[in-house]
């Protein structure tokens, strides 16, 4: 199996797809969020206060993203 010869800071390509950590995660939902706030832009909302995205990296190595926002 393909994860159990891998090191686990690393990636791997087989078959045309990427293996390792970080390949997925939360990027769809990332997007989705952005293309959220585009949306809402685009209508003219919110009318009063802003609405500001805050994604952080590093979750798997010690929350380094998080810990600069704090």
């Amino acid at each position: 199996m393909l994860f159990q010869r891998m090191n686990s800071n690393g990636t791997e390509e087989a078959d045309e797809k990427i293996y390792g950590r970080g390949t997925s995660d939360m990027k769809s939902g990332l997007v989705a969020c952005a293309l959220a706030m585009v949306s809402l832009n685009e209508e003219g909302l919110p009318k009063k206060e802003e609405i500001i995205l805050f994604a952080t990296v590093g979750e798997e190595a010690g929350a380094v993203g998080a810990r600069r926002l704090t």
